[in-house]
């Protein structure tokens, strides 16, 4: 499986499996300078109270065996809006260099 193989595997199964809002790719896969030490930044927004580190097992089991390494956020639509404006957040860094690879 190529690379943009394993990406499009990756967002269709967090699609199909946790039914977000929206996916953002960002990092270096966003800005074409990944490598094969790279992994999958992947933000990920959906409507949910559950605590973060729910929300993150919650994705990460849907994957048996992950060719890519990820590294995954989950937040609440309000989560994302309260903070893509804030220096350095993560929301506000996959904003403005990230890649939305799904939306509802």
């Amino acid at each position: 499986m190529t690379v943009k193989e394993q990406i499009s595997y990756t967002i269709q199964t967090i699609i199909t499996g946790y039914t977000p809002e929206k996916i953002i790719v960002f990092g270096s896969f966003a800005t074409d300078n990944a490598n094969e030490n790279s992994d999958l930044d992947l933000l990920i927004i959906k409507k949910t109270s559950d605590p973060f580190y729910h929300r993150l097992r919650q994705v990460r089991k849907l994957f048996n065996k992950q060719l890519l390494p990820l590294d995954l956020f989950v937040y609440s639509p309000e989560e994302f809006e309260e903070n893509k404006n804030k220096m350095n957040h993560i929301a506000n860094i996959a904003m403005k260099q990230g890649v939305v690879a799904y939306e509802k």
